[in-house]
């Protein structure tokens, strides 16, 4: 199967250590001397109204289990997803 980096980016990426979506490629890392992807670049989620951005996750070549038409499987053993508060919208309006 081969694909473009273009195509590379409309796929999902899931951790199959827990499977958790982790998001969509958004750039790739290439060996300049061989011309191989080494890497792929997740972005990291921006704050609210755009401040604070987490830190953009890098997978490695290795770690990709398999390239799907819709997503791209990984495992990413170190991988932990930002914490996720469980509010509902009446409690931002009580606080």
């Amino acid at each position: 199967m081969q694909c473009s980096i273009s195509e590379l980016c409309q796929k999902d990426v899931i951790n199959t250590c827990d499977g958790i979506k982790i998001g969509c490629v958004d750039d790739v890392k290439v060996d300049c001397t061989t011309g191989k992807i080494v890497a792929l670049i997740i972005s990291g989620k921006n704050g609210f109204f755009g401040m604070g951005k987490s830190d953009d996750l890098c997978i490695e070549w290795n770690c990709i289990e398999v390239i799907g038409s819709d997503t791209i499987l990984v495992k990413c053993v170190d991988y932990h997803p930002p914490c996720k508060k469980n509010r509902t919208p009446l409690d931002a309006m009580f606080k």
